[in-house]
């Protein structure tokens, strides 16, 4: 199966402004080999960076829509200066050609973030991250597997 570039990976592909952190929380899928980060873990993260580094939007990727959506609602309580989002894409579904070209906007949108925070073992958020890391502070979530070191 072929992922074409079309206007679907275009249209749901959002606007980055400067000073975006994004965040790809990774939950499913039976290639996982990473630990699960919980809440605090993300938020501590997301601290450092923000002690580093000025943020004025953060937008989070996920393949649980669900956490994505309560981790918005948690970070808008306590950010409230800074402006909180989530991908635009509705379903985390990657068998079907639709689902792999919403997969390919997520992750255009991740490469066009100034930081990236990211879950152990994901390739996902680790290319992202590659894609153009001399930009970027970075942290692999709960613990570094991919990045030898974190870059915070």
């Amino acid at each position: 199966m072929y992922i074409y570039f079309n206007d679907i990976i275009i249209k749901n592909t959002p606007i980055i402004s400067k000073n975006t952190l994004g965040i790809h929380l990774r939950f499913m899928g039976p290639i996982y080999h990473g630990t699960l980060p919980n809440n605090n873990q993300i938020l501590s993260a997301i601290e450092k960076i923000i002690k580093k580094t000025e943020v004025h939007q953060i937008i989070i990727v996920s393949d649980d829509l669900q956490k994505k959506h309560e981790l918005q609602k948690i970070l808008t309580l306590k950010y409230p200066n800074i402006q909180i989002i989530e991908s635009l894409i509705k379903t985390s579904c990657r068998v079907s050609k639709l689902g792999l070209q919403l997969a390919m906007s997520d992750w255009l949108t991740l490469c066009k973030c100034d930081n990236i925070i990211f879950c152990q073992g994901s390739t996902f958020g680790y290319e992202a991250f590659i894609y153009n890391y001399h930009n970027k502070k970075v942290c692999e979530i709960p613990n570094n597997k991919l990045l030898q070191k974190p870059f915070i």
